[in-house]
């Protein structure tokens, strides 16, 4: 299914999440869709082998359905299939979520790799006070142990 470009910036944007440079055009970006209509997105820049999820978002009329959940842990599969070693995301309002539920860690933006300390989104779009956060990815149980706090 082809997804309307300006109906996925309009869900970015509600949510104060940065549209521009979200990567519609690349091959690892997910839309999901209930009964055709659009109720979430998410995405991974890719980096070598680090990646950086970003722009997840669940429309609002379409949360506490599990969208979120399922978007997060299909991305994480997807970094993990293509041999990524470790996923960053920044967040100013998910922490928790990305913590309890995806097995994400909050680790300092000093420790970010250099290829995501040049990201559009961690030098210019995100604000420092944003958080962020890793998981890596060759601990696969990290995932299993968070799906069995879901």
């Amino acid at each position: 299914m082809a997804y309307d470009l300006p109906i996925l910036r309009q869900l970015l944007r509600a949510e104060d999440l940065p549209a521009e440079g979200a990567g519609f055009d690349r091959t690892d970006f997910l839309v999901m869709d209930d009964a055709g209509r659009v109720c979430g997105c998410g995405g991974i820049e890719g980096y070598g082998d680090v990646g950086l999820l970003r722009s997840l978002v669940v429309a609002p009329d379409q949360r506490g359905r599990g969208f979120g959940l399922a978007l997060a842990r299909r991305l994480v599969s997807w970094a993990v299939e293509h041999g990524l070693r470790e996923l960053y995301l920044l967040t100013e309002t998910a922490a928790p979520f990305f913590e309890r539920k995806v097995g994400f860690d909050v680790v300092s933006r000093d420790e970010a790799p250099p290829e995501i300390r040049t990201s559009d989104e961690f030098a210019r779009q995100c604000p420092a006070s944003a958080v962020l956060m890793r998981q890596r990815l060759d601990h696969r149980s990290r995932l299993a142990k968070a799906r069995t706090r879901a």
